[in-house]
């Protein structure tokens, strides 16, 4: 197995979630960890597909913790907190979707193609 891809950053992600993520730091920090920690990782470096297929996975583990937020909130009658679980549940919907809304990881991956052979 080669580790060439060890030479170069891990893949980012994408401006356009970072923009929809910046009242969320920590959001933003968990996806870039696991962006991180699978391309260092023992299997090698991430293909484009399994990038999205990571950013999605995790998308979906936060929104799900969102949830259980908005659940708790509601169930002890915090409208304020159930509120902000609410927004932090659309934020992280649109910023899912928005993965492909620029072209970040395409061009990482168009970048450092010749080194992931």
């Amino acid at each position: 197995m080669t580790r060439k891809h060890l030479n170069f950053p891990p893949p980012p992600v994408p401006r356009t979630v970072r923009e929809l993520l910046k009242d969320y730091p920590e959001l933003i920090d968990e996806l870039q960890d696991g962006l991180t920690k699978s391309h260092y990782g023992p299997l090698g470096a991430l293909s484009f597909d399994s990038a999205i297929w990571l950013l999605e996975g995790t998308f979906d583990a936060i929104w799900g913790d969102a949830d259980k937020e908005a659940e708790q909130a509601t169930a002890q009658r915090d409208s304020e907190a159930a509120e902000q679980a609410k927004r932090k549940r659309v934020t992280i919907s649109k910023a899912r979707r928005s993965i492909h809304a620029d072209d970040d990881l395409w061009n990482y991956f168009k970048t450092y193609e010749k080194d992931f052979q």
